[in-house]
């Protein structure tokens, strides 16, 4: 699922979008991974944190380790969604070739 800027903000706080913004283009955004409906990512602040979004056909739902609690999505979301739009189809054959790989070792034989 690849989400517009203004998805994303509509997602967001206004503040929060912005401060995402900012972390994606610096960067702050790394080990963007996708299993199946879910995809994890490390967000670097004031220290690193972790987020997972769980994608369904038209449905969002992430959480954040940090203390964000102020409603909508914290700005490390707000990154990892941006990070995710912008290399969703790289991303998106990464997890399908780990999928591969998984089935393929759990057909091995000792």
């Amino acid at each position: 699922m690849r989400l517009t800027l203004e998805e994303i903000s509509e997602l967001s706080t206004e503040s929060s979008f912005e401060r995402g913004q900012e972390y994606f283009q610096e960067g702050r955004v790394t080990d963007l991974k996708q299993f199946g409906d879910m995809i994890t990512a490390t967000v670097a602040g004031t220290k690193d944190y972790e987020v997972t979004i769980h994608i369904d056909k038209e449905d969002i739902e992430a959480s954040c380790t940090c203390l964000y609690d102020w409603g909508c999505y914290c700005k490390h979301i707000a990154a990892t969604l941006m990070a995710l739009s912008e290399d969703y189809p790289k991303i998106e054959e990464e997890g399908k070739k780990e999928k591969r790989k998984a089935v393929y070792q759990s057909q091995k034989f000792p």
